[in-house]
């Protein structure tokens, strides 16, 4: 019988338990293929990367019926512990405190007229959840925009755009397109890059927002993508950080927010990014 794993939908947990990281390799390696190709796909998980599920709609029946009083009452009585100081909180995902907020309503709907589980909770899953809520307050729009680019992007292998044939017709005629769409001025001479291929240009969208992207492969690294977005920010030059693994360089300029993220090494990075901040104005 021939297997069509590529054929079937894939639902909404399945895909979640692909950005966890749960799937086996040959199932996680199926979905990276998809991902080529399949634009409906990229916009599900980008969504599922950034939490956004009707998740407060569905439990809002559960919690008008919440004794608020009481759980109040007995969440003042916890005793208070100073928190350790956390300089390195590694960056959080919103799908975590959506599985928070799930783990929440089960814990409540298990103690409900009971009152003993609350004060069972460890005092480091306490500590942790306060951390965690921390961290996303913490967050700026502009953070977010790239966490959730980065998340994305770790799922591209070098397998995910070598299979995307070399056409230089259609590679342009994908940059006109997501520049006419975006209003940023776009040729493959502006986006060039010395030692990477030019794989594919695709327009996204973030949080409402048009959000492009140029894939590069690095014949010595794998996946490198510039992106970029409107943005109401003041400029700013080239930056460096790390996220989900891989070395990024971002900067603002002409009402548009850019990042380049890879795991190429940041020093050849920075020097890509220097070039284009030079091109794209």
């Amino acid at each position: 019988m021939t297997d069509k794993p590529d054929n079937r939908n894939l639902d909404d947990p399945v895909l979640v338990a692909y950005l966890d990281g749960e799937l086996a390799p040959e199932a996680r390696a199926r979905i990276a293929h998809r991902l080529a190709s399949d634009h409906d796909l990229q916009q599900r998980l980008i969504l599922l990367s950034r939490g956004g599920r009707p998740f407060r709609e569905a439990f809002e029946p559960l919690l008008d019926q919440a004794p608020r009083a009481r759980l109040e009452a007995m969440l003042a009585g916890l005793p208070v512990r100073n928190l350790p100081s956390a300089p390195a909180i590694r960056p959080v995902r919103r799908w975590s405190g959506l599985k928070a907020l799930a783990a929440s309503v089960a814990l409540f709907l298990a103690g409900l007229g009971v009152g003993w589980f609350i004060p069972m909770l460890s005092p480091s899953v306490r500590e942790q959840a306060a951390l965690e809520n921390a961290a996303i307050e913490r967050g700026s729009p502009d953070d977010e925009w790239r966490q959730a680019v980065s998340e994305y992007l770790s799922l591209y292998t070098t397998e995910t755009l070598a299979s995307i044939p070399d056409n230089a017709a259609v590679r342009e005629q994908e940059l006109s397109s997501i520049g006419a769409k975006t209003g940023l001025v776009l040729s493959p001479q502006k986006i060039a890059l010395p030692e990477l291929s030019f794989k594919r240009a695709q327009l996204l969208q973030y949080d409402g927002r048009r959000l492009g992207q140029i894939a590069y492969l690095d014949p010595e690294s794998g996946p490198v993508a510039l992106c970029f977005i409107a943005s109401s920010g003041p400029d700013s030059k080239p930056q460096v950080e790390q996220r989900q693994g891989s070395n990024v360089v971002y900067w603002s300029r002409g009402g548009y927010s850019f990042m380049l993220i890879g795991p190429t090494p940041s020093s050849r990075l920075q020097r890509f990014a220097s070039e284009l901040f030079l091109r794209l104005t």
